[in-house]
């Protein structure tokens, strides 16, 4: 199987408001220098796989389970290795217990991670499930620079899926089947490494499209337990595929709840990780038996099996309980099993109760009051109804007033919070005059919802502008309304004289910039389909924050001249020449400022190169004013 490196962004905290900043995108190998990071994802988001790859490509790495080194007795291979500490979210006890309680799981990492002299370590969790700039300053104290970086998992961007689906799913026309998903309205399955893979199993052989994630799980488990009773030929003599699903929800649902990684045929061992199928209590002991050998579930080690992945035992045993649900069995009954004391979901089984309520409708509600974000990001919400959404956004926000660092998740099914009937939420929640941060940070959260949607809401088009032209808002947050008003743009022509008309507020300031973001983020959309080569210069001026590289900075010293034809290159190239002498004067007597023109200099010189007829308009600059300035080595 190819393996497809990935790459994260970094997530940095900006001490003027909360906010958070992302920087670019860079492949994960890049941090291993770093003496301490957490890697954030999704589920299925292939976080296990990343650190498995990054821990066998050094002698002195080592890859474990945090179920694994909480052990009092820490196994010798950690002593004197980076450690990749594998799955935090999957032992934590309860969302509210880190504040509660001195002595849980995770300070049992802190703990072990301080016997063992601070090592470097690397940390996984489900983005979720992490707790912010509370376990980020937690783990400091254990990082051996007090540091501690904390990097997000990037999707898989559109050559990735094509380059997986090609060598890993052998299809011979992998940009047909990914049209087809978008077609679809299922696109935002195909950035998530196990979508995809589930998604490829549930239209195998000319199987009809799914058009949700719960119907995506539900073929591809069908086809994987199907084609191993295919392949024994056991279908008539075991049981049929629903009552096998059945039998796997069951035995996926038991082991989530008892917090054990799998099953153990009969064997004279006891092994406290592993539950022994002989003392499951069950009438169809063969039929668990071979559950237990169907693509379902995988060997780890001689006798012992676990699911193929978590969220998939998740969704059968999510789905399992949810039958009992809708059979009679008691919602509260059912939700006692997943909920700590502090009647929250316990972390390890949001997936679990989220599957639930994606399966039952009878459970939705008091598990949406339990775990609103959690009931979004790992289930499935497409096919709830109008009133169940909003009662998910209503609880977020009550969420984000209790925490507002809560709100730092980037996910693709944030998606299916985003339609034409939550529009007048959207709209309230924009135009309220509140500014405090938990208002702030629920915004915040809204507007990175729309931008992942891609959606072309028309009621929000005068909100979102308005946030762009209120300087009390975060600067994240005018920037991200921003964004999605360029997505809005690229389909209607009202919005791009509305972005031409902010270039213009912006540039003279009659819309506050402090650290030019807005007007990096307008040039870089508008030139040069949109603004004329001989406007540019105009734009070009000293940064307000020398020590800050954001779009502004980007776009001169090193977006310019791209993706331009022969002939607009030789316009920006002559007029650059007709404003040189007057641009130089205005640098040269500001030696902080200076290094930005000279990287425009040196990136118009660099991509003349490749127009061999646009370089005689350079002929024009002074050459004293270069050479003078120190412009080239």
């Amino acid at each position: 199987m190819t393996y497809i490196p990935r790459k994260c962004t970094e997530i940095v905290e900006n001490g003027n408001s909360g906010d958070k900043t992302p920087l670019s995108s860079r492949p994960l190998e890049e941090f291993r220098d770093t003496g301490a990071y957490v890697l954030l994802g999704a589920p299925g988001a292939g976080k296990t796989t990343e650190f498995k790859k990054e821990a066998d490509k050094e002698e002195f790495f080592h890859y474990i389970t945090a179920r694994n080194f909480i052990l009092n007795d820490l196994p010798a291979e950690c002593h004197d290795k980076t450690l990749f500490i594998d799955g935090l979210d999957e032992i934590r006890a309860g969302k509210h217990d880190d504040q509660r309680t001195a002595l849980d799981k995770f300070d049992k990492i802190r703990s072990n991670l301080e016997k063992l002299g601070r090592p470097r370590f690397r940390l996984s969790c489900r983005e979720a499930d992490w707790f912010g700039s509370n376990d980020r300053d937690n783990l400091k104290y254990v990082s051996p620079d007090k540091n501690v970086r904390v990097l997000r998992l990037d999707p898989l961007s559109n050559d990735d899926i094509i380059q997986i689906l090609r060598c890993n799913h052998n299809l011979d026309k992998p940009e047909s089947f990914v049209s087809s998903a978008h077609e679809r309205g299922i696109g935002a399955l195909l950035t998530n490494p196990q979508s995809l893979g589930m998604l490829v199993y549930a239209v195998a052989n000319g199987e009809k499209w799914p058009s949700t994630r719960i119907e995506t799980f539900e073929l591809a488990c069908r086809r994987l337990i199907g084609e191993h009773n295919q392949e024994h030929k056991l279908v008539n003599s075991v049981a049929d595929v629903p009552s096998l699903l059945n039998v796997a929800g069951k035995l996926c649902a038991i082991q989530l709840l008892t917090g054990h990684e799998g099953y153990a045929f009969a064997t004279n061992k006891i092994d406290q990780d592993y539950i022994n199928i002989e003392f499951i209590p069950s009438d169809e002991n063969k039929t668990s038996h071979h559950v237990l050998h169907t693509k379902l579930f995988e060997s780890t080690f001689e006798g012992h099996v676990t699911p193929t992945h978590r969220h998939v035992a998740e969704f059968l045993g999510g789905r399992y309980l949810a039958e009992l649900a809708e059979n009679n069995i008691p919602v509260g009954r059912i939700l006692s099993l997943m909920t700590g004391y502090d009647g929250g979901v316990v972390a390890e089984l949001r997936g679990l109760s989220s599957w639930v309520a994606a399966h039952s409708r009878l459970s939705r509600r008091e598990i949406i009051q339990l775990d609103p974000l959690g009931t979004v990001i790992y289930g499935d919400i497409r096919s709830f109804s109008t009133e169940e959404k909003l009662q998910i956004l209503n609880c977020l926000k009550q969420e984000a007033q209790e925490n507002p660092w809560f709100f730092t998740v980037s996910d693709s099914r944030l998606v299916d919070l985003v339609s034409p009937d939550t529009e007048n939420f959207f709209q309230g929640v924009l135009t309220c005059q509140t500014r405090d941060e938990s208002h702030q940070s629920f915004v915040a959260f809204l507007l990175g919802s729309l931008l992942i949607s891609r959606a072309n809401p028309p009621r929000l088009k005068d909100v979102l502008i308005d946030v762009v032209r209120d300087e009390r808002w975060w600067p994240r947050i005018r920037k991200d309304a921003l964004d999605v008003i360029i997505q809005q743009s690229r389909n209607d022509k009202d919005l791009l004289t509305e972005l031409k008309k902010l270039l213009s507020d912006v540039n003279s300031e009659s819309i506050p910039d402090p650290d030019d973001e807005l007007l990096g983020r307008l040039l870089k959309e508008l030139y040069p389909n949109s603004l004329p080569d001989n406007e540019i210069w105009q734009y070009l001026r000293m940064p307000k924050d020398s020590n800050f590289i954001g779009h502004y900075d980007l776009f001169w010293s090193q977006e310019i001249g791209e993706n331009l034809t022969t002939s607009q290159f030789a316009t920006l190239f002559h007029e650059f020449a007709e404003n040189f002498d007057p641009l130089l004067n205005e640098y040269a007597n500001n030696k902080t400022q200076f290094p930005l023109f000279q990287d425009v200099l040196c990136r118009l010189f660099e991509r003349s190169g490749e127009f061999k007829e646009t370089s005689k308009p350079i002929l024009c600059m002074s050459r004293e004013g270069i050479a003078h300035q120190g412009v080239f080595p």
